[in-house]
């Protein structure tokens, strides 16, 4: 059997892919194996002549996209070696990731190890959200620590132990994975490690489109199972969960002099408003007319901002299946059964503090041109969670 094995994925995104294998050559351990899984990439990922030639490289093609969790299990159970590195293809490793994982892994008891994770996405509006609010973790700790969750940006791992536990099970989640194989190792009595002297640096450029549709599909599934335990109506649900958190990174995108990050967290909060809303409707517990009440609600409290109305209109109509409507505002004294079901007028007073700071007029004024001026600039990478345009 080999002795350790490099395991990388990808899916239409073959420059991110291609720069992930050409920093193999620098690591202080090399691999025995690079298996590199094509999930249905079209056109199908050819590495350079130079890379297939100076890397132990291994190509596995699924002819048609099975998505991340399907890709992501055929990739590691092919991998041959008795160490298995798993590393997104859009994470940049530390030179001795893979070594000091190993040393970790001396420790039979330890069932998992990696590096901290930092997103350093380039510049720009959605590089410096990402940088203060994405997916970082174990930036603090001041050196190997057990923790109860590794992400699945790079992970290093016995094969014993992935066969053991089952892999990532037979979870029907589109992602999330995991957070199953976590769970899975630590019910199985190991530990997992971070050490925070090592780094995976994800270098993939998110469009907001991308980043809201997969903070949807990775938090909207488990929301929505809690708010069904709760008998509380949406908005009384959503206010401490959604709201209250966003109008602080807001706020904290104000302080740090990042302002445009505060429309990211605004469409975030829009995008999962509504999403909660339809999905709710479908099940029967909310009448249909929910979403327009809050859309409704939602550009009232916009109206003063005409940049920054249509601009949010705009970008939810991309995200959304349903299209918020242009109907007339609803009154504020609005005494229908569906404004007593869901008071959107109270939860959503949180936005005045922004109003009155000034932050939405400076949106309206400045904001709006920057996020466009990204979009014409064409600065995000391909994601499999990005809607069509």
């Amino acid at each position: 059997m080999l002795s350790v094995s490099v395991c990388t994925f990808t899916y239409n995104d073959s420059a991110l892919a291609c720069g992930f294998l050409e920093h193999i050559a620098g690591w202080s351990r090399r691999p025995d194996e690079v298996l590199l899984l094509d999930d249905g990439s079209t056109p199908p990922f050819v590495p350079p002549l130079s890379l297939a030639k100076a890397l132990p490289l291994r190509i596995l093609r699924l002819p048609v996209n099975q998505g991340f969790i399907p890709a992501k299990r055929a990739g590691i159970s092919q991998a041959g070696g008795e160490f298995i590195l798993a590393a997104d293809c859009d994470v940049l490793l530390t030179p001795d990731y893979l070594e000091r994982c190993l040393l970790l892994l001396e420790d039979r008891s330890v069932g998992m190890a990696a590096g901290a994770s930092r997103q350093e996405a380039g510049q720009g509006v959605m590089a410096d959200y990402l940088r203060f609010y994405g997916d970082n973790h174990g930036l603090n700790l001041s050196g190997p620590t057990p923790v109860e969750f590794i992400p699945g940006h790079a992970y290093a791992m016995r094969r014993a132990v992935w066969e053991e536990v089952g892999g990532f099970g037979e979870t029907e989640r589109a992602s999330c994975e995991d957070h199953a194989l976590c769970a899975a190792m630590r019910k199985a009595g190991y530990t997992l490690i971070m050490d925070p002297g090592i780094l995976a640096r994800q270098i993939r450029r998110v469009s907001r489109f991308a980043q809201c549709a997969r903070i949807w599909e990775w938090c909207g599934a488990p929301l929505l199972e809690e708010l069904r335990a709760f008998e509380l109506s949406l908005p009384e649900y959503l206010e401490p969960v959604l709201f209250q958190p966003a109008l602080g990174r807001m706020e904290d995108a104000a302080r740090r002099g990042s302002l445009a990050c505060a429309y990211i967290e605004l469409l975030h909060l829009a995008h999962m408003g509504l999403r909660f809303c339809l999905k709710l409707g479908a099940e029967g517990r909310l009448p249909p007319e929910a979403g327009l009440s809050f859309a409704q609600h939602l550009e009232g409290r916009l109206k003063p901002f005409p940049r920054l109305r249509r601009l949010l209109r705009a970008d939810l109509l991309r995200l959304s299946p349903w299209p918020p409507p242009r109907g007339k505002e609803p009154a504020p004294e609005d005494a229908s059964p569906l404004a007593r079901l869901c008071p959107w007028e109270e939860v959503l007073r949180c936005l005045d503090a922004l109003g009155q700071s000034g932050l939405l007029a400076w949106l309206d004024q400045r904001g709006v041109a920057l996020i466009l001026a990204e979009d014409e600039a064409e600065q995000a990478d391909f994601s499999a969670y990005a809607p069509a345009p």
